[in-house]
């Protein structure tokens, strides 16, 4: 099945999000048939791609939820997912479990970055 690096008519980011200091980079893919979406970093040493989180939807992930960057000066990922059937806010440190910071049943969207 053909992938490609996410097209999504709602955001105004970039599938391509580099850390602060330049030395991790995370792409955002998606399956051609809209069923799929990944989260992966470059690992550059192995020149291969690493799965930080996917997701699956029978029917087709949401555009709306895909907003995916870095914690500012920290290698620690924040994305949205749908995968408890709502959008949520998750945190994801390379090579550690990826942390809910929201739960229940409401929407994030329009995530705002602070400075700290």
């Amino acid at each position: 099945r053909d992938i490609g690096l996410m097209f999504d008519w709602y955001w105004s980011q970039s599938p391509i999000q580099w850390d602060s200091t330049g030395d991790n980079v995370a792409v955002m893919l998606e399956a051609w048939d809209n069923k799929d979406r990944w989260i992966a970093t470059v690992d550059f040493k192995n020149q291969a791609l690493v799965s930080q989180h996917r997701l699956h939807d029978d029917a087709w992930v949401n555009y709306k939820s895909n907003s995916f960057g870095w914690l500012n000066n920290s290698p620690v990922l924040y994305f949205l997912s749908e995968q408890s059937g709502y959008a949520h806010l998750y945190t994801k440190a390379l090579g550690k479990p990826e942390k809910a910071l929201t739960q229940g049943q409401y929407e994030v969207d329009q995530l705002t970055l602070s400075d700290d």
